[in-house]
């Protein structure tokens, strides 16, 4: 050695000793080069600073501290004849990997905290039993846009991790109208296995194992082990409050960011962003409540809370937090229903990461110049209107995340919020080319109708909506959306929106567009219809919901009921009937069944 060596030791290192250090500036110097050993009060091995050597050992209360470091090693630098541009090249380098030593020391201690992956491993699993409540407004399904509306919900989750099964299931009111009670289970043969309790019906698809990935994470010691097993994306971020804050990349792509208690080193929580319709850029955070011991597996959270944003989504306490799936009820089949035995295993190939739509969807002509863009996403149907100069476009669509999974994804498998708005105004483009979109109408507030606007605005679309929805679109004009940015760009302009205050009527040439708000309904205040004069095509969002088998659906019959009056007091008298969902034509004996019933 024949170049001037510093020598770094941290007071609080629990790795090497002092001795060490002093030996290697006692061989430098023996060499006849200059050596120092500095020693950094308060340090560990690892650049980070702790109240004492104790704490440094268990990794308690510590924080990453590169500034006494480069307090030594800048002047050294600078002594010994480096130039400012030599010095600057370390900097980042030793302040990345500090943050990485730090972030992988608070990972494992978070884990060894709960007892390791040992303890779930031992016990077989988990199995979660929960109530709580949910805010409609929240995920943008509530009857009015402005107002919170709670409603209770139950959910189960079992994780076998002898047979790499997962299964969970939730039963809670959708929107204003309507429950949903589903079960999803992944096997370990990458089959997905949906029952629809309500309905009665179960059925097998290929799974997707990015999505049973994100059931698994709902147990805090498998996130943490994930963390771990791409510890190579750790980062130490800093402290929030009593939180240190750790980012690791997912497998799956995406960014999470763990929020690790200082004192007790347990996960508090975690948080991620995600592209949402209307909303753009927005923060979710999940809170776990205070951990309580549980046999086997050690302390586990009593329940947990989602925040989208500063607004409470969705709380859960457990009733049952037990060791193992023996009794988990959601792996067996529902009293009463037989399960379709499984089909053979899918191919490897086949075993992929969902992806939405990317071709056009078919396009149906119900008369002419009147068209119905089917499935533009998975059971949502657009009507669109060829007029004589423009064309006018009815709800358009976009995803809908499924926030109880880690993190959320949107269900239809949509890579953007404009995604399908997008996909819907190709499709009109290319069946009526060189006509602009002059209007469009969205039918009420909810995300799933209104969420793929932004393009159309983009285009220069004029809104016509009631006024409990003006308000939403205006704000989607507003939001950031820069995490995946779209036609639109960030604006400050009020787009133009036409409010309907009873009926408003879209002439154009020799066809109109007849737009009508029926008034107080069970499912949305402020809520349109569009009629068609000159075809007698009656189109409506949410009020009737055909389909080709198990009709109907007993969650939506009292929506169903409620139409059917209003469309008998109304005085159209409609030669066809079409819905945006289901199988998008009402029949003549689905409204007499429906009659029936009141």
């Amino acid at each position: 050695v024949d170049w001037p060596v510093l020598v770094l030791y941290g007071e609080f290192d629990w790795y090497e000793s002092e001795k060490a250090h002093r030996l290697i500036v006692d061989t430098v110097a023996r060499a006849g080069a200059p050596a120092r050993l500095a020693v950094i009060p308060a340090m560990d091995h690892h650049l980070v600073r702790f109240p004492s050597p104790e704490a440094a050992a268990t990794g308690e209360g510590g924080t990453v501290a590169v500034s006494p470091v480069l307090a030594e090693i800048l002047p050294w630098l600078r002594a010994v004849g480096a130039s400012d541009d030599a010095v600057a090249s370390r900097l980042e380098p030793a302040a990345t990997l500090a943050s990485f030593h730090r972030a992988e020391q608070l990972v494992q201690r978070a884990l060894r905290s709960m007892g390791g992956i040992e303890s779930l491993q031992k016990a077989g699993g988990i199995t979660l039993v929960g109530r709580g409540r949910s805010d409609l407004t929240s995920r943008m399904q509530g009857q009015r846009a402005d107002r919170a509306e709670w409603v209770s919900l139950s959910e189960e989750l079992a994780i076998d991790v002898t047979e790499d099964r997962v299964a969970y299931e939730t039963h809670a009111r959708v929107n204003a109208d309507a429950d949903e009670w589903i079960r999803v289970l992944h096997d370990d043969q990458g089959r997905m296995l949906i029952v629809l309790r309500l309905e009665g019906r179960a059925f097998w698809i290929p799974g997707d194992e990015d999505q049973k990935q994100r059931y698994l994470r709902i147990a805090p010691q498998l996130l943490l082990q994930e963390a771990l097993d791409r510890r190579a994306t750790l980062r130490y971020l800093g402290r929030d409050g009593g939180r240190d804050m750790v980012s690791v990349g997912l497998a799956s792509g995406d960014q999470i960011t763990l929020r690790i208690d200082v004192q007790t080193g347990l996960l508090r929580g975690f948080e991620y962003l995600l592209d949402m319709p209307l909303l753009g850029d927005t923060a979710i955070r999940w809170e776990f409540d205070d951990y309580r011991p549980v046999k086997t597996l050690g302390p586990y959270p009593a329940g947990y809370r989602i925040y989208r944003g500063r607004r409470l989504l969705q709380e859960v306490r457990y009733q049952t937090i037990r060791p193992g799936t023996e009794s988990a009820r959601v792996m067996r089949a529902p009293k009463g229903m037989k399960i379709p035995d499984p089909p053979p295993p899918p191919s490897a190939s086949s075993r992929t990461k969902a992806t939405g739509p990317s071709d056009l969807p078919e396009v149906r002509k119900l008369s002419d110049g009147v068209y119905l863009a089917m499935n533009v996403r998975g059971g949502f149907h657009s009507l669109f209107v060829e007029l004589q100069n423009y064309v006018v476009v009815v709800d358009p669509p976009a995803g809908y995340h499924e926030l109880q999974m880690v993190p959320a994804i949107d269900w239809a498998g949509n890579v953007t919020s404009s995604s399908v708005g997008r996909r819907l105004l190709r499709a009109v483009r290319n069946t009526v080319p060189g006509k602009p979109v002059r209007y469009v109408v969205i039918t009420h507030h909810h995300g799933d109708h209104a969420g793929g606007v932004r393009p159309f605005l983009a285009a220069g679309a004029t809104v016509v909506s009631t006024a409990q929805t003006r308000s939403v679109i205006e704000r989607a004009t507003r939001s950031p959306f820069r995490l995946q940015p779209d036609e639109l760009g960030p604006t400050s302009s009020v787009p133009d929106i036409e409010v309907v205050d009873g009926e408003r009527t879209i002439l154009d040439g020799t066809r109109s567009v007849r737009v009508i708000d029926v008034g107080p309904n069970p499912h949305a205040e402020g809520m349109l219809v569009v009629y068609l004069p000159q075809s007698r095509i009656l189109y409506q969002s949410d009020l009737f919901m055909p389909s080709k088998r198990g009709f109907p659906d007993p969650a939506r019959v009292p929506v169903m009921r409620w139409f059917v009056d209003w469309l008998d007091r109304s005085g159209l008298r409609p030669a066809q009937i079409y819905a945006i969902h289901g199988s998008a034509e009402v029949t003549a004996k689905q409204l007499a069944k429906i009659r029936r019933l009141r």
